[in-house]
């Protein structure tokens, strides 16, 4: 076993053992390319961790704490995202297709490339994120705050991106000062949503009587 195994083995085990593996300083927790297939990690701190490339597909990660994670090319497909904590996180080409991103925060994430077909990410927050040529197609992002976020060339077909609003209760989903230039939003979903500033699809900024 090479030393560089040895230690990916020694963290594995550690976050099984203690659920937590952080990097720090000197320290790096490396996880990368590391099998967590479904896996029960609730709660789970991976601060900074090393996952590029690690399957994490269906595992439970409610409420884990994956601030400045690098999550290039992991595979988090179906994965358990409920409240999690990803801001400042990698997840460049990360797969999380029918991921749970409910309630997450992405604030500052970078998730160019990264894949979120049918992903719920109903009131999460993605102020600022990078989502640049990100899949988003039939997405669920109810009520999301993409407040700043980097849309550009992302695919938003059938996605739903409308204001949940129940009687006394509002919560808009909120794309102000976002890019969405060349953003596909064919049978997309935007009633209610607050486009101030926003850069449409053709490059114009937003206007009241602007066609989505």
């Amino acid at each position: 076993m090479t030393p560089v195994n040895a230690a990916n083995l020694s963290d594995r085990d550690r976050l099984l053992k203690q659920n937590i593996c952080v990097s720090f300083l000197w320290k790096v927790c490396d996880l990368q390319g590391a099998d967590l297939r479904e896996l029960d990690l609730t709660g789970a701190n991976l601060t900074r961790a090393n996952l590029q490339g690690a399957n994490l597909q269906n595992a439970i990660l409610q409420k884990a704490r994956l601030g400045g994670a690098k999550l290039q090319g992991a595979n988090l497909q179906g994965a358990k995202l409920f409240e999690a904590d990803l801001n400042h996180a990698n997840l460049m080409s990360a797969n999380l297709n029918d991921s749970e991103l409910l309630k997450a925060n992405l604030t500052l994430a970078n998730l160019q490339g990264a894949y979120l077909q049918s992903a719920n990410l109903i009131e999460a927050i993605l102020w600022g994120a990078n989502l640049i040529g990100a899949d988003l197609q039939q997405a669920s992002l109810q009520s999301a705050n993409l407040e700043y976020a980097n849309l550009a060339d992302s695919n938003l077909r059938e996605a739903d991106l409308h204001s949940f609003s129940f009687r006394e209760f509002q919560k808009p989903t909120n794309l102000s000062h976002a890019n969405l230039e060349g953003a596909n939003l064919v049978n997309a979903n935007v009633r209610g949503v607050i486009l101030e500033g926003t850069i449409m699809p053709d490059g114009s900024i937003y206007q009241e009587n602007t066609a989505l």
